[in-house]
């Protein structure tokens, strides 16, 4: 599977989607799964799930995955690194980045309008409306 999982940019507070990690064993030997670890100065940034656990055996051909999941806690580049200890010749070891964004503010239709709204509506409906109803009565 990949030796680098990059996740792009993303909002402050936002998770993203998982991405997954597949370990698989292509050897002819049992291999045991030791430690599942995030590492970095932004570890804190990443979750994992998953079906790999420590201790499990997955036999010749067999395999198992580690879901990534990536959320920002401030704007700027976050890099860690996921750890996977095994009985194998090395630990396998897939780097992760990501770059936490500015939130940013969505209009929507959906709810009220804000209090100013009305009044610089009102404001500007007033004059026209006393206008009309002037011009109406004479």
């Amino acid at each position: 599977s990949a030796s680098t999982l990059d996740f792009g940019s993303d909002p402050v507070g936002t998770a993203t989607a998982s991405r997954r990690v597949l370990i698989s064993n292509a050897g002819n030997a049992s291999l045991t799964l030791g430690a599942i670890t995030l590492a970095g100065a932004a570890a804190a940034d990443y979750a994992l799930s998953g079906s790999c656990t420590t201790g499990l055996v997955l036999v010749a051909g067999a395999s198992c995955y580690v879901d990534v999941t990536f959320d920002a806690t401030v704007v700027g580049t976050r890099a860690a690194s996921v750890s996977i200890a095994a009985n194998g010749p090395t630990p396998l070891s897939v780097a992760l980045s990501g770059s936490g964004t500015a939130a940013t503010a969505v209009a929507s239709s959906d709810g009220p309008l804000p209090l100013w709204s009305f009044a610089a509506l009102a404001l500007a409906l007033g004059g026209v409306a006393r206008r009309r109803l002037m011009r109406s009565s004479r």
